[in-house]
């Protein structure tokens, strides 16, 4: 069982006298935690109300909203609760090979991979609450979700049951990436989400006015992420496929609205000749990927591209080996 936990309003809550305590406890010491103290030391808000300013009020809880430090402040309060999570042996989390994974972090988002849900989740419940009561921190049970890795339903029952949790249908969506129950349904559900995100960005910004070249940069900075990041965390292969669906919209954002017609039915005529000329994603995607990590080689079939050795850190390695 995977399940999803989200904080109620992370950043807002976590109490600064336990931040503090957890700075100096992680080695944090000298001049950058006299500087974090001077941050947080006594400070105060105040109310404008109908352009007068209220009586300042102290202020014993939350990160500042727009601080660098704030993110790197919260990420080492929360790993006091994962590192707990870790060493309570009556959590069991998930086997790959000799490794037991029991949870993945990124900021406020959390995972917690549970083998046996009906022992597990109480005692991890009770972590909650304690580390609650002591940093400030809380879950939302309510938008808190899980997801399960079997199709048994009189087993979804019981849970239902017995774990606090609304349970999702068969997949779940964290940072980005749909996760499924199969490892051979994911090209279908990421893939078809990627393509849907970048029609309906491609549909948005397609009359805005602005220059050729400006359309080029709004495809690097709002399409192009995406789809960097479908190809590194996925373990599935890039087809051909996707790419000519991807360049079949790509000229729709570039191109003067009354050319898109006839740039739909023959992309390839109406590149702008000159310097500028929009790569498409089948040669985008390589140069972005780790040394070593993937190789897309030209073929005209819709197999999978080729794919060279990668370095055992990368998330398509991983997947092949412990899956």
């Amino acid at each position: 069982m995977i399940i999803s936990i989200d904080a109620e309003k992370a950043f807002d809550k976590v109490q600064h006298p336990f931040m503090i305590k957890t700075l100096t406890n992680v080695g944090i010491e000298g001049t950058f935690l006299n500087i974090v103290k001077a941050i947080y030391d006594t400070p105060t808000a105040n109310i404008i109300l109908k352009g007068e300013k209220l009586k300042a009020f102290p202020l014993k809880s939350g990160t500042r909203q727009g601080c660098p430090l704030s993110p790197l402040l919260f990420t080492i309060v929360l790993e006091v609760l994962a590192t707990a999570i870790r060493q309570t042996k009556e959590i069991k989390g998930i086997q790959i090979g000799r490794e037991e994974r029991k949870l993945s972090l990124y900021a406020d988002d959390m995972i917690l991979y549970i083998e046996n849900p009906k022992d597990s989740t109480p005692k991890f419940l009770e972590l909650i609450n304690k580390f609650s009561k002591t940093a400030g921190c809380k879950i939302n049970i309510q938008k808190s979700v899980t997801f399960l890795d079997t199709n048994n339903e009189v087993l979804e029952k019981e849970y239902k049951n017995t774990i606090p949790f609304k349970i999702l249908p068969p997949k779940i969506k964290y940072l980005g990436i749909y996760l499924t129950k199969e490892v051979k349904d994911l090209h279908a559900e990421s893939c078809k989400a990627l393509i849907k995100e970048i029609k309906e960005d491609v549909k948005k910004w397609k009359d805005t006015p602005c220059s050729w070249v400006g359309k080029i940069n709004i495809v690097k900075m709002a399409i192009l992420p995406k789809a960097i990041l479908q190809s590194q965390c996925n373990p599935y292969q890039i087809t051909h496929d996707i790419f000519h669906r991807t360049r079949t919209n790509h000229p729709k954002i570039y191109v003067e609205p009354q050319k898109t017609q006839n740039c739909q039915s023959n992309p390839e005529k109406q590149k702008p000749s000159g310097r500028h000329n929009s790569p498409g994603l089948q040669a985008i995607l390589p140069s972005h990927s780790h040394q070593d990590s993937v190789v897309l080689v030209p073929k005209q079939t819709d197999r999978p591209m080729e794919q060279s050795r990668e370095p055992r850190n990368q998330p398509r390695h991983l997947w092949s080996i412990n899956l």
